[in-house]
């Protein structure tokens, strides 16, 4: 059973917490016919991502990512888990504001009636072991933010976006879902701006789709870095499994 999803339009600005200027540090419009350098692949085949012409707008090129949740074989695995994703790493530390944004669709046959349980993330900022540590040192963390998606009994299919740390016992994540159920051939905008910090009232995020999900329209400080070396962007296809979020 194959998972596409269909990005287009990276931007990611960031400063300095005490400027007042943001300075576009990258972009990608995946005009090109391969992915631009900055970019890391995190994919088990070649053929599970591409640059295509946009299904809505032939004038225009995508990111075309593909996942078999179906291939049980272990073949669709890389680094422990079923995932085709692109990573950037902007090296943005403490006390840095970055705001980003991009586009994405599903496809049809993203959408499965009688699936089974599980989620599958599309966007995650993942964290680093602090220094002199490895992630054997760091079992039972979690990404300080992710954006996936989850269906119901009724097979509905919604977009949701955590935020917060975890690890050992310490679990302060907090999970928004979007009100409005998800549907396909509809192009999504996600728009967020993070200020990392180790500290929660130095930290904030303001998650949007469309309309923010949250009610308050205001900054949600929660603390949103393990350590001082800095977390990096995903995005594409992560399979759960049966895992829980």
């Amino acid at each position: 059973m194959n998972k596409w999803l269909i990005i287009v339009v990276l931007s990611l600005l960031s400063c300095k917490s005490n400027d007042i200027k943001f300075e576009l540090k990258y972009s990608d419009d995946f005009e090109k016919t391969t992915l631009n350098k900055e970019w890391t692949k995190e994919t088990a085949t070649k053929q599970s991502l591409e640059i295509v012409s946009d299904p809505l707008n032939k004038k225009n090129k995508v990111l075309k990512l593909k996942l078999n949740l179906g291939d049980v074989s272990g073949k669709g695995r890389y680094s422990n888990g079923y995932r085709c994703e692109v990573v950037y790493s902007p090296k943005d530390t403490i006390n840095t504001v970055v705001k980003y944004q991009f586009k994405f669709l599903f496809l049809e046959s993203f959408f499965k009636k009688g699936e089974k349980q599980g989620w599958i993330m599309i966007h995650q900022w993942h964290d680093n072991p602090a220094l002199g540590y490895t992630w054997s040192d760091c079992k039972g963390t979690n990404p300080p933010y992710n954006l996936y998606v989850q269906h119901n009994a009724n097979g509905d299919y919604f977009l949701k976006f955590t935020r917060g740390l975890r690890i050992g016992n310490i679990d302060e994540r907090t999970t928004i879902t979007y009100k409005d159920k998800l549907i396909p051939n509809h192009w999504y905008t996600f728009e967020n701006e993070i200020k990392w910090h180790v500290y929660s009232d130095k930290s904030y995020c303001i998650p949007k789709l469309g309309q923010y999900f949250s009610d308050k329209k205001e900054k949600i400080y929660q603390r949103n870095m393990y350590n001082q070396i800095p977390n990096y962007f995903k995005m594409g296809l992560y399979w759960s499994g049966i895992e829980k979020i």
